[in-house]
């Protein structure tokens, strides 16, 4: 038919022209309340969503024992983790939205991301092994672009001496 006018999309009511309704509004999730995980004063913490329930869970690593802190001041599980000298992170290293142990060894620069963490009666899942090529650098977890986590070691920054106010050389 020559001439014929198009029929005009159905436009609901309060929506802008050039916009469609294409179904029922959805409303973003209501924010979720979580509990405030403890852990003992004076401890270095360790923090990630543990059991991927959107909630940020507490870790403590001390003496080769990372110990995984539920809600309130009781202990959940503790795992034998490492050797001396090693720095543990936690995070989600596979993008599942669980966070899962590392481990960087300073004295060989290596890695050891854990992409699961040992059932009761099971060990620690497979390791990622690879090598920062940083000996005695410094760990640190990053958020990467594509949902993972990553680490990134860089070297330790030199030493800072406090002045003394004595010229070398004169005593």
């Amino acid at each position: 038919m020559v001439g014929a006018i198009p029929a005009r999309p159905h436009r609901a009511a309060g929506i802008p022209a050039g916009i469609r309704a294409v179904g029922p509004a959805v409303r973003p999730p209501a924010a979720r309340e979580c509990p405030a995980p403890a852990a003992p004063a004076g401890v270095p913490l360790l923090h990630g969503d543990i059991d991927g329930d959107g909630c940020p869970g507490t870790a403590t690593w001390a003496n080769g024992v990372l110990t995984v802190w539920a809600a309130g001041t009781a202990v959940r599980t503790r795992f034998a983790l490492g050797e001396p000298g090693d720095v543990v992170l936690l995070g989600d290293w596979t993008g599942s939205g669980r966070a899962t142990p590392a481990v960087y060894r300073p004295s060989t620069g290596m890695v050891y991301e854990f992409t699961s963490w040992a059932a009761k009666t099971g060990s620690v899942g497979p390791a990622i092994t690879w090598d920062s090529r940083r000996r005695d650098g410094v760990a640190r977890v990053e958020p990467g672009r594509d949902g993972r986590d990553h680490i990134a070691v860089t070297p330790r920054p030199p030493p800072r001496y406090a002045p003394t106010g004595r010229v070398p050389g004169r005593t």
